[in-house]
């Protein structure tokens, strides 16, 4: 699991729900790789699965996600088939159903681009892991699209996403 960090937004502030972005983390202030910059983040979760410790059990779902996610400027190097992105944020909206939202919530996190492959993955969650967030997929250009999860103690949401560039 990736370290991460939470920070705390106030309940009011709802990305997509209320129509604004006010709150959305920075972007970055150079680009220095083509991944660099901030996307817009939709996840849409058709499959729940109340516990995963009896994963056999699934339920249909209409839970979404919504957020900005940055990819900032500091790139690492680290061999040719890996470059690192050290600053990532996320600040976030989960809808479990419709109209009936959870508070925004920031995480901040580091991804791996896998060169060879073109995938990368962002991960990201609360301290303890009370709430837990993957998204996994080939990075084309100015978009990364593929799977996602969100895990709510023993609780997970499975589906799909994608993260456009806006700028």
């Amino acid at each position: 699991m990736r370290r991460t960090v939470r920070l705390g937004l106030a309940a009011s502030l709802a990305l997509g729900a209320c129509g604004g972005d006010a709150d959305a983390p920075a972007g970055p202030a150079h680009v220095t790789h083509k991944m660099v910059g901030t996307y817009a983040l939709r996840a849409t979760f058709p499959t729940f699965v109340p516990d995963v410790r009896r994963s056999s059990t699934t339920e249909p779902s209409e839970a979404t996600l919504t957020g900005t996610l940055v990819v900032g400027d500091t790139v690492v190097a680290t061999d040719p088939a890996h470059i690192g992105f050290p600053d990532v944020r996320l600040t976030d909206v989960l809808c479990t159903a419709p109209g009936r939202c959870d508070p925004s919530e920031s995480f901040t996190s580091f991804t791996t681009l896998f060169v060879v492959e073109n995938s990368v993955t962002f991960g990201f969650s609360t301290f303890g892991g009370g709430r837990t967030l993957h998204f996994d997929g080939p990075f084309a250009g100015d978009s990364v699209a593929g799977t996602a999860w969100v895990q709510l103690g023993t609780s997970r949401y499975d589906g799909t996403f994608v993260a456009r560039k806006q700028r």
